[in-house]
């Protein structure tokens, strides 16, 4: 899994990449194979934003949160992911082939 962290108009922030790589942890769960995560960090006026790009070999899921605080911006936008990441999954399960190949790889 590769993560990318890049801030713009802002300094760099040890804390918060490693706290980026913590919750990272959670997508590698759901996936397999070569994995992208592109974390985008910025600033508008006083809104912290927070952009999430997740790449897999067959689908790339993005969301975009903003908050108060940098970190409550990277739960959320982590959060948006996983759902879509969920449904996704939900979908394949429920396609009418499944059935026929229940060891096939999702995600």
């Amino acid at each position: 899994m590769l993560v990318d962290v890049r801030f713009k108009k802002l300094d760099h922030s040890d804390s918060l990449v490693e706290y980026i790589y913590e919750k990272v942890e959670k997508l590698s769960t759901y996936c397999r194979g070569h994995v992208v995560v592109h974390f985008d960090i910025s600033k508008q006026g006083r809104k912290n934003i927070s952009e999430l790009t997740f790449k897999t070999q067959l689908n790339t899921y993005h969301a975009q949160a903003s908050s108060d605080n940098f970190y409550s911006a990277v739960d959320l936008a982590l959060t948006k992911v996983l759902k879509q990441v969920k449904k996704h999954r939900q979908k394949l399960r429920m396609h009418k082939n499944y059935a026929l190949n229940p060891e096939r790889e999702v995600a």
